[in-house]
């Protein structure tokens, strides 16, 4: 793996529709699934897919782990349905880095990025995600793209 290169910037807000996993996050795909029919029934179209991550895995058992499948929308398609909700991530100062590679690799690509934040002196606060830069649909595994963002102080 290559060294880790961390930008800071700052996101606008996003409005996203989102389907809630519990459990390992390794496991969030079916809730993926399950948005990505919900939003086709509804004839919308995801700006950009994300997965939310709301606890830290080495404090929260794996069970317990809370996790959204999400799509950033239009303000048009911001509405809450029975299996879907309307939620938003809050415009706020990000580090970002960017992961190339099979989606197995993420967890270690997070970890370095971790170590990479703690150097540069960036303590994260709030929400972390991932936004996935392209289709693993089509998409050779190696070359699958996911920015990764941690919320910073």
């Amino acid at each position: 793996m290559s060294a880790i290169t961390i930008e800071t910037v700052h996101v606008k807000e996003r409005p996203i529709l989102c389907i809630r996993h519990i459990g390992p996050y390794q496991g969030i795909g079916l809730a993926f699934t399950t948005l990505e029919d919900e939003l086709a029934q509804l004839g919308i179209k995801g700006e950009a897919m994300l997965a939310l991550y709301h606890d830290n895995p080495a404090e929260t058992s794996q069970a317990s782990l809370r996790s959204d499948a999400a799509a950033q929308v239009s303000e048009n398609h911001h509405i809450a349905t029975q299996r879907l909700t309307a939620d938003r991530i809050a415009a706020g100062r990000f580090a970002r880095w960017i992961h190339k590679g099979p989606y197995s690799g993420l967890h270690t690509t997070w970890q370095a990025g971790y170590q990479a934040m703690h150097q540069l002196g960036l303590q994260s606060k709030g929400i972390c995600y991932e936004e996935y830069l392209n289709d693993p649909c089509h998409t050779a595994p190696e070359d699958l793209m996911t920015a990764i963002y941690q919320q910073i102080e």
